[in-house]
């Protein structure tokens, strides 16, 4: 992925910039292509993540099974609304 102003890659946050994220965080991971270790690692940094690798899914993920990212993301939204409302 290339950055919109400097065409170069963009950074990635740093460890700490990574456990500051205080908000629910939805991570599929795609199992097959190019996801690295320390994306994956990155992902699990987040305190408030529901980190999933998907061992079929190519890195375009969205475009493979977007029925099932929609029904993930559906399904991870319920849960943050109920646990916001105490029943979870």
């Amino acid at each position: 992925m290339v950055g919109p102003l400097t065409g170069m890659p963009p950074a990635l946050p740093c460890a700490h910039e990574l456990r500051a994220i205080g908000v629910p965080v939805l991570a599929p991971l795609a199992g097959r292509g190019s996801v690295h270790g320390a994306e994956r690692a990155a992902a699990r940094r987040v305190r408030r993540a529901a980190v999933e690798v998907w061992p079929e899914v190519s890195h375009a993920i969205s475009g493979a099974c977007p029925e099932r990212i929609a029904g993930r993301v559906a399904e991870f939204l319920r849960g943050v609304g109920r646990r916001r409302n105490g029943a979870g």
